[in-house]
């Protein structure tokens, strides 16, 4: 999960959160030899350390893992689509909600490379940097994962507008991007906040999901119900 974090400790999520077996914690040391230190559950490239908790008043990178991922049969919060992955944590969305494209990149690449076992498969993005301030380094890491044989998905953000107009696409406007995710409401419509594809182009989104009112965890033992194409694209990827 690249995105603002996760709440490795949460008791239906905590179960799922990859630990890292070349790591001690706490210790000070790239006891891997990976390039970063004490990164036990993944890596926080927006403070520079090991540490990927989630600090967004929204709880939005918990809540996107918790669709992938919650752990079933616990009696907590419900399950995720694929309750049996494992999570990995990278954080590259601050406490409010912004990035740079050089950490988005970053945490892309940390994602593609990183030793885990199993081994990083799925990469959710649910997020946008749009227009890039470093677009060719964007565009060769997404190229790049789709190189290296691993899936990217992304959301197609929340303009209510084409994949041409809308003010937040970036990087699920590249071509590279593997699964390019629409949001529906409950009775299988486009919410009305998604994007869409343009009509020069009517399949420039891949595949839809529900993205309104969808129930999973937030930080601090919490769950609540959060809207947006961020909510479809994980149901995408943990599928």
């Amino acid at each position: 999960m690249v995105d603002s974090g996760v709440d490795y400790n949460h008791p239906d999520l905590d179960g799922n959160i990859w630990t890292n077996p070349g790591e001690v914690a706490a210790n000070g040391i790239d006891d891997d030899n990976n390039g970063y230190v004490d990164d036990v559950h993944g890596y926080d490239f927006v403070n520079g350390d090991g540490d990927p908790m989630d600090d967004i008043l929204s709880g939005h990178g918990t809540h996107v893992a918790g669709i992938a991922a919650a752990e079933a049969g616990n009696g907590l919060f419900g399950e995720g689509v694929s309750p049996n992955s494992k999570i990995l944590a990278i954080k590259v969305l601050s406490s409010s909600n912004v990035s740079t494209y050089f950490n988005v990149a970053r945490g892309l690449a940390y994602a593609r490379t990183a030793n885990t076992t199993p081994e990083t498969k799925v990469i959710d993005t649910s997020l946008c940097a749009d227009p890039p301030e470093e677009p060719q380094l964007l565009a060769d890491e997404v190229a790049a994962i789709k190189a290296a044989g691993k899936i990217l998905v992304d959301s197609a953000h929340n303009d209510n507008s084409s994949a041409t107009t809308g003010g937040c696409r970036y990087p699920g406007s590249d071509p590279n991007t593997a699964l390019r995710v629409t949001a529906t409401q409950e009775n299988d419509c486009r919410a009305y906040f998604s994007n869409f594809s343009p009509a020069s182009n009517p399949t420039f989104y891949n595949i839809a999901a529900p993205g309104d009112d969808i129930y999973s965890t937030i930080p601090n033992n919490g769950s609540r119900s959060l809207s947006g194409t961020s909510m479809a694209a994980p149901m995408v990827a943990g599928a």
